[in-house]
C-alpha cells in the first residue's frame, strides 16, 4: 500500500500546483503600457496597472488576456513571455451623425435594466495617487481592492446607505521617491467617491454635444460627448452594442483649467485632471 499512497500524494501535489507570471502589456504600435487590461481564466483574475505591469497567479493553465478595443490572446503559461503586445481591432468609422442628445442617452439609460442584472454586484478597482511638489514627482501610492455592491449602477439621484456597499483592501504600496523634509500626505478619496466613481455613468446634470460614430460593420456604436466652461473641458464616450444598447465602455475625463488652489496650512495643492474609465460584460449566464 505505501507505493500506492505516494502516487496518490504525487498526484495531489501535481494538481493543485500554482503557476505564476510576471509581465507587462504594451499596444503593438507605439510600445505604450496598457492599463485595466484583464488577465484572467474560468478561477482567477486580475488586471494591469497604470504602467501595464500585472503579477498572475492560477492553478489551471489556460490565460485569457482582454481589453476592449484590441485583439484577445488565449494561451497557456508556457507560451507567454514577460513582455505582451496587443494589436488594436480594426476599427472604421461608418458615419458620424450629430443626434439628439436626450433621445440617444435615454435609450443606452433604459437598455441599462434590461441588459445587466440588478443583484448584487462586485467589482475590482485600483487607485493611484502621485505627490509633486512644484511639478516634481515626490511620491507614488497603490490601492486595490474590491468592491461589493447592491446594484451595479447608480446616478445623482440614487440614495445610498453603508449597508449598499462592502470593500475589501487587496493590495497597498507606497513609494518614495524623494526625501520629503516637510511630511506632505495625500489622502485618498472617501469609500463612498470611490463607489460613485466606479458605478455613476449616466451624463444627466448638464447638455452635452453628443455624436454618434458606427463602426465594426454596425455591430457597435460609439456616443461622444463634450462639454466647455469656464473652468472646465470634459470629454468622453461609451461604447454599446448596436443590436440592443449594452454598454461595453465607459470613459470620462475632467480637465481643469482654472487655477483654484486649496490650502492645508503650509501645502497648497489643486486637482487639474480627473479621468473615469470603466469596462463592462454582460453575463453570459
Amino acid at each position: 500500500m505505501k507505493p500506492l499512497l505516494l502516487v496518490l500524494f504525487l498526484f495531489s501535489y501535481i494538481g493543485y500546483s500554482q503557476q505564476t507570471i510576471n509581465a507587462i502589456v504594451l499596444d503593438s504600435a507605439d510600445n505604450s503600457p496598457l492599463e485595466f487590461v484583464g488577465i484572467y481564466n474560468s478561477k482567477d483574475h486580475t488586471i494591469t496597472n497604470e504602467d501595464g505591469r500585472f503579477q498572475f497567479s492560477s492553478s489551471l493553465d489556460s490565460v485569457t488576456i482582454y481589453r476592449p478595443g484590441y485583439e484577445t490572446i488565449k494561451a497557456s503559461f508556457s507560451n507567454l513571455k514577460d513582455t505582451i503586445f496587443l494589436e488594436k481591432s480594426i476599427l472604421e468609422l461608418d458615419e458620424v451623425v450629430v443626434t439628439n442628445q436626450k433621445s440617444i442617452l435615454q435609450e443606452v439609460y433604459e437598455s441599462l435594466n434590461t441588459n445587466y442584472s440588478n443583484e448584487p454586484f462586485k467589482e475590482k478597482f485600483m487607485l493611484r495617487a502621485i505627490s509633486k511638489y512644484n511639478g516634481e514627482m515626490q511620491r507614488i501610492e497603490d490601492i486595490t481592492g474590491k468592491l461589493s455592491i447592491k446594484n451595479i449602477f447608480t446616478d445623482d439621484s440614487s440614495k445610498e446607505s453603508k449597508k449598499d456597499f462592502v470593500v475589501e483592501l487587496t493590495n497597498m504600496r507606497k513609494v518614495g521617491l524623494k526625501f520629503d523634509t516637510k511630511h506632505a500626505n495625500f489622502v485618498f478619496p472617501s469609500i463612498k467617491t470611490i463607489y460613485n466613481s466606479l458605478t455613476t455613468i449616466k451624463i444627466t446634470k448638464a447638455k452635452y454635444y453628443i455624436t454618434e460614430h458606427k463602426f465594426n460593420k454596425g455591430e457597435n456604436l460609439k456616443i461622444a460627448f463634450t462639454q466647455f466652461t469656464d473652468s472646465t473641458k470634459i470629454k468622453g464616450y461609451y461604447i454599446l452594442e448596436t443590436k440592443d444598447s449594452a454598454v461595453k465602455e465607459f470613459k470620462m475625463e475632467y480637465f481643469i483649467t482654472v487655477d483654484n488652489f486649496l490650502n492645508n496650512k503650509w501645502l497648497y495643492y489643486k486637482t487639474d485632471y480627473k479621468k473615469i474609465h470603466v469596462f463592462f460584460k454582460k453575463n453570459s449566464r
